[in-house]
């Protein structure tokens, strides 16, 4: 499936976005570390995000996260918008986004729209 063909929702503030979708779904993470570099939203290979494969399991086993992720593909296929995907760190691991992550896989999309920090190269 083109990445082209369905929309994704624009955010505005991506840093506010951000702390406020991870301090209600990831409190764990260190509001430091969600400080510590600016935020933007870009497009990205799929094949560049780094789920955790156990959680990506675990979820793919549970009737709740399958049906999130059947209602993330229905959205794509009706053309809604969808949030994307948050990303932290140089490894651009994925911290939020999982259902619309294995919908993407499902409808084999190759790209996304992220939230990800910018980081100076070292």
């Amino acid at each position: 499936m083109n990445a082209t063909r369905f929309c994704w929702d624009g955010v505005r503030e991506p840093a506010a976005y951000v702390r406020e979708v991870l301090g209600r779904e990831a409190p764990e993470i260190p509001e430091a570390l969600l400080n510590e570099y600016p935020w933007v939203q870009t497009e990205l290979s799929l094949s560049d995000v780094r789920p955790d494969i156990g959680m990506l399991e675990r979820h793919g086993r549970d009737d709740v996260h399958v049906r999130r992720r059947d209602g993330f593909v229905e959205r794509i296929r009706s053309g809604v918008s969808i949030p994307p995907l948050i990303l932290l760190g140089r490894d651009l691991k994925l911290v939020d986004g999982y259902a619309r992550y294995r919908a993407l896989r499902l409808l084999e999309v190759d790209s996304a729209s992220v939230l990800a920090q910018v980081r100076d190269e070292d």
